[in-house]
C-alpha cells in the first residue's frame, strides 16, 4: 500500500530582514524618536511671549539718578499725608498718599511723552496713579535737554507704604520698552506720621527745572 503524499511542513515566522534593512529601520525610529524629543525641548525652553516682549527695566535707589534710553530719572524729594489738593480740591484717603517728586531729563533727539507711572510694595502689589482726579503728570512731554520736575501721587495702604518703588516710564505699552525703577526712601515711622497728618499736599503741574 502506497504511503499518501504528505505536504511539507511550512514555517510561519515572519522572513527575517536582511541586515541592511533592519538598519535602515533602526535609523528611522531614532530619528522619530529625535524629532519628538527636539520638539519637547523647543517647548518647554523658548520663551513666551510675555518674557520676549519684556520691558527693559533699570533699577536705582534713593536720590540716585537712573539712566534710561530716552531719559534720565531722579527722585528729588518723598512726601505723605492723608490727604492731597489737585486742582483746589482736597482728596482724603483711609490710608495714605505718597507723592513722589522726580528730575526727569529727556536725551537728546526726540520729546518724551510720559504715560506710566505705578509704585510697587515689597509684596509685589501694584498702585496705579489714583483714578479719582486727573494725575497732573499724566501725558507730561519731556522736551530734549530740558529738566523738568515732575509730581506722581499714589494711593497706598500705610502698612504697604514703606519699602515703595517707583516706576516711570513713556508711553502706555511699556513691552518691550525703557522702564525706570527707583526704590523710594520712606521709612516705617515717616509713613506713620504722615498717615496721621491731615495737612493736604498740594501736588503741583510739572514745570522746568530751575
Amino acid at each position: 500500500m502506497t504511503a499518501p503524499d504528505q505536504e511539507p511542513i511550512r514555517s510561519h515566522r515572519m522572513p527575517l530582514l536582511p541586515r541592511t534593512g533592519r538598519r535602515r529601520g533602526l535609523f528611522a525610529w531614532a530619528a522619530v524618536l529625535v524629532t519628538i524629543l527636539l520638539g519637547y525641548a523647543i517647548t518647554q525652553y523658548t520663551p513666551g511671549e510675555a518674557t520676549q516682549q519684556r520691558p527693559f527695566v533699570t533699577t536705582g535707589a534713593g536720590r540716585h539718578t537712573v539712566s534710561t534710553k530716552p531719559f534720565d530719572a531722579t527722585v528729588t524729594d518723598v512726601r505723605g499725608s492723608a490727604a492731597v489738593e489737585v486742582d483746589l480740591k482736597k482728596y482724603t484717603t483711609s490710608g495714605v498718599w505718597i507723592v513722589v517728586t522726580m528730575r526727569l531729563l529727556a536725551h537728546p533727539g526726540k520729546p518724551v511723552r510720559l504715560g506710566y507711572a505705578a509704585v510697587f510694595d515689597r509684596a509685589g502689589n501694584k498702585y496705579d496713579q489714583p483714578a479719582r482726579f486727573s494725575a497732573p503728570a499724566f501725558g507730561c512731554q519731556l522736551e530734549p535737554g530740558v529738566s523738568t520736575v515732575v509730581q506722581f501721587v499714589f494711593e497706598v495702604p500705610t502698612a504697604a507704604a514703606s519699602g515703595l518703588s517707583i516706576e516711570v516710564a513713556p508711553g502706555l505699552d511699556q513691552r518691550m520698552g525703557a522702564v525706570a525703577r527707583i526704590a523710594i526712601p520712606a521709612s516705617s515711622s515717616s509713613v506713620s506720621r504722615w498717615a496721621h497728618s491731615t495737612d493736604p499736599i498740594a501736588v503741583d503741574a510739572p514745570k522746568v527745572a530751575a
